[in-house]
């Protein structure tokens, strides 16, 4: 008999009614990686941890149907938990106020860098003031210099939200 470590997705699928360690070694062998794709996401531990045992709740209560499918677990997996972390931005996006502060640039320049430079502070305030999903996407473009199809498919939204 294979060891529980050998057994795929589907048949780990199969055994979470009968054996209580199928269940366990799926969350084991996919746990760390949802939740590091949550957290890029929210950029908050608790709220990562939370919405990752959230998504291997909905696993547990949906393991026979996923067995019973073609789909593959992991696809599942990122699918419920992007979903989960988008409501959660979507949520808190509806109670964190702009201040309707505008960042001026008052000296013309060419040089980019020292406008940046000279603005860093005022830039920061305003990136802080803003909706947590427009704070992500903010941080995946310049601060990690994704594209906009990039970002969309990270965050499993349109390019033009």
């Amino acid at each position: 008999m294979k060891e529980p470590k050998e057994r795929t997705d589907r048949q780990l699928l199969n055994l979470v009614g009968t054996d209580p360690g199928a269940f366990e070694t799926l969350c084991l062998r996919y746990y760390d990686t949802i939740y590091r794709y949550v957290r890029s996401i929210l950029h908050e531990a608790d709220l990562a941890a939370g919405i990752t045992a959230e998504t291997f709740a909905r696993l547990f209560q949906h393991c026979m149907l996923l067995a019973a499918t073609h789909m593959r677990l992991k696809q599942w997996l990122f699918t419920v938990a992007g979903n989960l972390a988008k409501n959660e931005l979507c949520r808190r996006s509806r109670f964190v106020r702009l201040n309707g502060q505008r960042v001026a640039f008052n000296e013309p320049s060419t040089d980019l860098q020292d406008l940046v430079g000279a603005h860093a502070a005022e830039i920061r305030h305003a990136v802080h003031a803003l909706a947590p999903f427009e704070c992500t996407c903010i941080n995946l473009r310049y601060a990690e210099e994704m594209t906009t199809t990039d970002i969309a498919c990270r965050l499993q939204c349109s390019r033009r939200q």
